[in-house]
């Protein structure tokens, strides 16, 4: 894990055009949210329901910060091993080694950062970035760790499982950006924040995907 910690961080000296191509795609797209990010907020109070945030709190939010996801790997990782079926195994050592990288990405992306929450600021103010000598009370808003984190164990469990279990890659995906939208609905993120989130969890699953698989670690099934 921490041999592909150091490649990982590393890993844009060895981008490639289009590699930097989608680097900038989600760069423009995060700024154009920006622009967006107080509306979008703004519609939300108008519309939030405390039994749909109880809901979505407490149901869907803790496949992102490991509460209900770890649980899951670890009982993949235990059917392997009682099945004698190593590869899957190898999945749940894969989702859990994404789900750390994608965590830590997020946490230094926001002390870096150190960006005011929605409930930070009256009147709404998506600008404020205290950076990383700010002292903010908890770590900030972007980017969202739970969009990354749900999204980097969803793109390692589809881009393993999906070839020949065509439900996986959409079960994954649905609940990686269901955890990613209720950030949004709550008011814990705004808009940029859960859409750079989810961008490095993807970027995290693949990356870590790929590292295992040219190791014989995993495949495609």
């Amino acid at each position: 894990m921490w041999q592909d910690a150091g490649k990982m961080i590393n890993e844009p000296m060895r981008w490639n055009q289009a590699d930097w191509a989608a680097f900038v795609g989600v760069s423009a797209g995060t700024i154009i949210l920006f622009q967006f990010d107080s509306e979008i907020e703004s519609m939300l109070l108008d519309s939030r329901r405390r039994s749909v945030m109880d809901l979505t709190s407490y149901g869907i939010e803790p496949f992102g910060n490991g509460l209900y996801s770890l649980p899951l790997l670890a009982g993949l990782g235990a059917f392997g091993k009682l099945k004698g079926e190593e590869q899957h195994v190898q999945v749940a050592f894969a989702g859990l080694e994404a789900f750390v990288f994608s965590a830590g990405g997020a946490t230094c992306t926001k002390w870096i950062f150190q960006r005011h929450r929605p409930s930070d600021n009256i009147p709404l103010d998506p600008f404020v970035f205290e950076g990383p000598l700010g002292d903010l009370r908890d770590d900030g808003s972007f980017v969202s760790r739970h969009a990354a984190s749900a999204f980097a164990v969803a793109t390692v469990l589809a881009s393993c499982y999906g070839k020949q279990r065509k439900w996986v890659p959409w079960l994954a995906y649905g609940l990686a950006g269901a955890v990613t939208a209720s950030r949004v609905y709550n008011g814990r993120h705004w808009s940029s924040d859960a859409f750079a989130g989810a961008a490095l969890g993807v970027v995290t699953g693949k990356f870590v995907y790929r590292m295992r698989k040219s190791r014989g670690h995993l495949k495609t099934f």
